[in-house]
């Protein structure tokens, strides 16, 4: 449960936490249906093929592929989803700031006019 919060809170030990439970979960279960199969085969009486072990199985192997997949994800980004924004080359170049625009005249006029002389 405390992977799962932290988990949810995208915490780097819940991280860590998911990756241990899903890949241990996954292993058992393996373990456990080849336990089953090596009883069928050997007579062991009440041993049984149960028909829901091999689809929680593959609830174990998607859970651990859509965690590890998540992991490849946040390691090439980082904390961020998308790769930050490059800043501006130069000062001044780049969208308007503070209800200035390069065509209200100063310095940055850029239609060639002559307005004010």
């Amino acid at each position: 449960m405390l992977a799962g919060v932290l988990l949810w809170q995208r915490r780097p030990w819940g991280y860590l936490l998911g990756t241990v439970m899903l890949l241990f979960g996954t292993v058992y279960q393996l373990s456990y249906l080849a336990a089953l199969a090596f009883q069928s085969s050997a007579d062991v009486p009440g041993a049984g093929f149960d028909p829901a072990e091999p689809a929680i199985l593959g609830v174990f192997v998607v859970g651990t592929v859509l965690l590890l997949t998540g992991l490849h994800t946040r390691t090439v980004h980082g904390r961020h989803p998308h790769p930050p924004r490059r800043p501006a080359p130069y000062p001044g170049v780049g969208p308007a700031r503070s209800g200035h625009s390069a065509v209200s005249g100063g310095a940055g006029r850029t239609d060639g006019g002559s307005e004010g002389r």
